[in-house]
């Protein structure tokens, strides 16, 4: 998909006390500029090698609440079937917490701030914008 960015390294996630190893990460911008960039994970095999299947959009968009990322920050769905995917990202040594959460509607949403690669990923999506997600 254009607009998408994918780093090297894999990573694993647990979410309701399912774990997920080895997934893609790919970066895409979000329809609304201020809307940041969405990290999505991907299991590139597939179950029973059926090939890529989407595991989890791991942020949230968070513009109906007039709410923006910090610059080089992204909102974490960490509720519902998403529970659990602060924690997992940040043992992968790639995003730091902010301190900062945001309303929405019956949750707490975090933002965390992005680093290394995964910044440079998402700079590098959000300046395409050409393949964005809805």
């Amino acid at each position: 998909m254009n607009g998408m960015t994918t780093v090297e390294e894999r990573v694993t996630i647990t979410l309701n006390g399912q774990t997920y190893p080895d997934l893609e990460v790919n970066f895409a911008p979000y329809a609304e500029r201020e809307g940041g960039v969405a990290i999505q994970l991907w299991d590139t095999v597939g179950e029973e090698g059926w090939g890529p299947e989407p595991i989890a959009t791991a942020t949230v968009n968070l513009q109906a609440y007039n709410e923006s990322p910090a610059d080089g920050c992204v909102f974490i769905k960490d509720y519902s079937e998403n529970s659990g995917m602060l924690a997992s990202l940040i043992a992968t040594g790639k995003v730091r917490e902010t301190g900062r959460f945001v309303q929405a509607s019956w949750s707490m949403v975090p933002e965390v701030e992005l680093l290394d690669d995964w910044l440079e990923a998402a700079q590098i999506a959000e300046s395409s914008r050409d393949g964005f997600i809805a």
